[in-house]
């Protein structure tokens, strides 16, 4: 009885340690996870949308893969050196006044961290990033009356307000018109929690922040020193940050080129500020351009081009677009126009860059049509660049060369060219998801994440998506040209995109257009007169 006793004695007894340590053990784990999340970098992360929602309900520490690939992913948008750990630099971008809005789409919070990763060129945030628009185009707002900025006078608010939305009129069939009610987009000066579930936090944190249509509500925090007009850099210029919210209450999402209105953080005073090429084709891709005819219009495609030689008085060509002999370039026009090219991309400013051999051609967006075109050596601009690259494509902030099976990437820092860093150096093994004998002659970029690759595999013509976060080519994304791009030549000499839903393809003399939303193909045209211009032609490209 007595040994029986005992034994229960001491079941009873390891039973509450076992249960004490237990608890302990949960208690550690708790505390544990709450210290995570309670890191400002991590709360960071998570409000921005580099974290998913439930972060917090997982059993890991602040050095977990998940939280370091946030800090990667964070650190790539940002343009700040990637290390996946935080450090000054990261810190300090954290510490700059922002858009209180997320910087990555919701769809992709519901993707794993490895999915995340593992899909980064779909679902992380591109140069510019739209939803869908209102539905007119139309629009009024109101400055509601009994939250006007303490800081400034209601006349200067609506000045500056007036100019914002003229930034994005300017570009697009948009108009703007102040209503005393009812009004589509309602702009309010707030204090801490006022109502939306997003509460302000005080000077130099979140400035401001708005929904998208068809809401459109702008919040501005009204304990910002708001400055208009100040070169001191003291204060916050509400023009900037109003026209930076009125981009999402249109329908724009935040871009990760540093030098749009669209970027995050906050862009300081900028006098005579205007939009970014980033902004505006975001912008028309949702709207389109204004009405009015500018300097920029939207391409022309010829309906004719001439087959006879010129003469002195030309004669008007006769043959439609439906009939396509290969153009013929006549050996007498000028030097420039009988010029190929073996790479080509547009950059951040809208001019498009061809190389050939050694050299560097740029053509300014604004002067395609006057042939003034200006070409250097190519190292000059990018040092140590292979001769002869094979494809060019650029993503904001960097400029991929490929050549064989060998890539390198410049990037871009403030305002000095950095690189080249090797990416894949050897010969035979580098791009690894590329087939032996497989050869890249043409890239696109879409997007900021999405880049397109094509070239020829035993004589036939192929694509591949390039994977930007593992720098190699996804094996699993060869297609056939015929099947992907139906009407383009199957092996293409060079590919780039200047609006979003379009590849313009280069096939020796020729060039097509393709419409990768309604898969309709436009061409093909005579290369020269829409590339060089000038005395070569007076298409437009």
């Amino acid at each position: 009885m007595r040994l029986e006793l005992r034994l229960i004695s001491v079941f009873v007894i390891a039973s509450l340690i076992a249960s004490l340590a237990r608890t302990h053990s949960l208690n550690t784990n708790r505390e544990k996870r709450q210290a995570v999340v309670d890191v400002p970098h991590v709360k960071y992360l998570r409000k921005y949308g580099y974290l998913r929602d439930h972060y917090y309900t997982s059993d890991i520490d602040p050095n977990a893969d998940e939280l370091t690939e946030a800090i990667k992913i964070f650190q790539n948008y940002l343009d700040i050196t990637i290390t996946g750990s935080m450090n000054s630099a990261t810190q300090a971008v954290m510490n700059k006044p922002r858009c209180g809005c997320n910087d990555v789409f919701a769809i992709w919070m519901n993707q794993t961290t490895q999915d995340r990763v593992k899909r980064f060129a779909s679902y992380t945030p591109v140069n510019f990033n739209a939803r869908s628009g209102w539905r007119r185009t139309d629009l009024t707002w109101q400055l509601l009356g009994s939250t006007r900025s303490s800081r400034i006078p209601s006349t200067v608010v609506r000045s500056e307000i007036r100019r914002a939305f003229a930034l994005w009129a300017a570009e697009t069939p948009l108009t703007f018109r102040e209503v005393t009610r009812s009004a589509d987009i309602e702009i309010d000066f707030n204090t801490g929690s006022h109502g939306d579930g997003s509460p302000f936090d005080g000077p130099s944190g979140v400035l401001a922040h708005a929904f998208f249509p068809e809401l459109g509500t702008t919040h501005f925090d009204d304990q910002e020193q708001w400055t208009t007009n100040s070169t001191t850099g003291r204060g916050i210029d509400p023009f900037i940050v109003a026209a930076h919210e009125f981009g999402h209450a249109l329908g724009l999402d935040h871009s990760n080129v540093r030098n749009a209105l669209m970027f995050p953080t906050y862009l300081g005073y900028i006098p005579d500020f205007k939009l970014n090429n980033d902004d505006i084709r975001g912008i028309r891709s949702i709207y389109g351009g204004p009405p009015t005819p500018r300097t920029t219009a939207a391409p022309t495609i010829p309906t004719t081009r001439p087959t006879t030689r010129p003469t002195a008085r030309p004669t008007q060509p006769t043959r439609p677009t439906t009939v396509r002999p290969r153009p013929t370039v006549p050996p007498t026009l000028p030097f420039q126009c009988r010029r190929t090219f073996g790479a080509a991309f547009e950059d951040d400013n809208g001019d498009l860059m061809m190389v050939r051999g050694f050299f560097l051609y740029r053509i300014p967006a604004y002067d395609r049509q006057t042939g003034r075109f200006t070409g250097s050596q190519a190292s000059n601009t990018f040092p140590r660049i292979m001769a002869f690259p094979d494809a060019m494509f650029q993503v904001p902030g960097s400029t991929f060369v490929i050549r064989r099976r060998r890539v390198q990437q410049y990037t871009r820092s403030e305002d000095s060219l950095l690189g080249p860093r090797e990416l894949v150096a050897d010969t035979w093994r580098g791009l690894t998801g590329l087939r032996r004998g497989a050869r890249i002659t043409a890239a696109a970029a879409l997007t900021q994440n999405r880049v397109l690759l094509f070239g020829r595999y035993r004589r036939q013509g192929y694509l591949w998506e390039y994977d930007l976060f593992n720098n190699d080519v996804i094996e699993s994304s060869m297609t056939l040209m015929s099947e992907a791009f139906p009407g383009i030549p199957p092996i293409v000499d060079m590919a780039f995109s200047t609006v979003p839903s379009e590849i313009i393809f280069v096939a020796g003399p020729e060039y097509y257009r393709f419409n990768i939303e309604t898969y309709e193909v436009e061409g093909p045209f005579a290369v020269a007169p829409a590339f060089v211009g000038g005395p070569c032609g007076n298409a437009d490209l």
